[in-house]
């Protein structure tokens, strides 16, 4: 399609101002919101256990730099 340069600038306009309203409604469903937050609350024991073993991580990593135990620690 041959398009003329204000049909094309027309196009992304209105797709933009598509795209705000489509935001605009996905952040005011309740509903939405709703799952969002069970899906948090779900994910929060493994979220945390993730962290915690991660906190191991870096301190094993950290007593072996001490020690020099790691490939290029001085």
């Amino acid at each position: 399609a041959s398009f003329k340069k204000e049909q094309l600038r027309s196009a992304i306009i209105q797709a933009e101002t598509n795209i705000r309203s489509i935001e605009s409604d996905r952040n005011g469903d309740e509903r939405l919101a709703g799952a969002k937050e069970i899906v948090k609350d779900l994910n929060g024991p493994y979220r945390d256990a993730i962290a915690a073993q991660r906190a191991k991580i870096t301190y094993v990593l950290h007593v072996m730099e001490e020690r020099g135990e790691l490939p290029g620690a001085s």
